[in-house]
């Protein structure tokens, strides 16, 4: 039987991956809009996906919805970064309290629990993405500015989550 944990981080990491996926799509979908690119549905592959004329296209199209991507990922972190540094039940004063009551925005009030849980998640999906842009770079199918990009990122949110986590422990 699964542990509680495990359960609680696949049911996390549910709605993430699917913001993920969709800004992926998304962003390829407005990129081939916008550059009025010639393209067409492969689904002769295991893997089914989109080729385009040139190469080109391809590179540019996958290196800026990847760049995109990791935006979005990078953002989740930082909300939930955000939510542990500002909005942490452990260390949240009782006069934002009850501004925040006031508000009626307590919901934003996390505990140690649902932020460990969304931190692994985001933490384990940023540092994914800045591997896959890797590869990608790998096989030339992306700029290597993005991955330079991603991996600059990737390294300081983990100095931000480990400067956190170091706080917490401490607190």
């Amino acid at each position: 039987m699964a542990s509680r944990v495990l359960l609680r981080l696949i049911d996390e990491a549910i709605i993430p991956a699917i913001i993920i996926f969709m800004s992926k799509l998304f962003a390829v979908v407005f990129l081939i809009q916008w550059l009025g690119a010639r393209w067409e549905f492969n689904t002769l592959s295991f893997f089914p996906g989109v080729t385009f004329q040139d190469s080109a296209t391809l590179i540019f199209v996958n290196s800026y919805s990847s760049l995109f991507m990791f935006i979005v990922v990078f953002l989740g972190l930082g909300w939930v970064l955000t939510k542990a540094h500002h909005f942490h039940d452990t260390h949240i004063s009782p006069g934002f309290v009850l501004q925040l009551l006031s508000w009626n925005l307590t919901n934003v009030i996390s505990s140690t629990h649902e932020l460990f849980h969304q931190g692994v998640v985001w933490f384990s999906y940023l540092w994914l993405t800045t591997l896959l842009i890797g590869f990608h770079v790998v096989v030339g199918s992306t700029f290597l500015w993005v991955f330079v990009v991603a991996l600059i990122g990737s390294l300081f949110a983990t100095w931000i989550l480990i400067s956190d986590v170091e706080r917490e422990v401490t607190v």
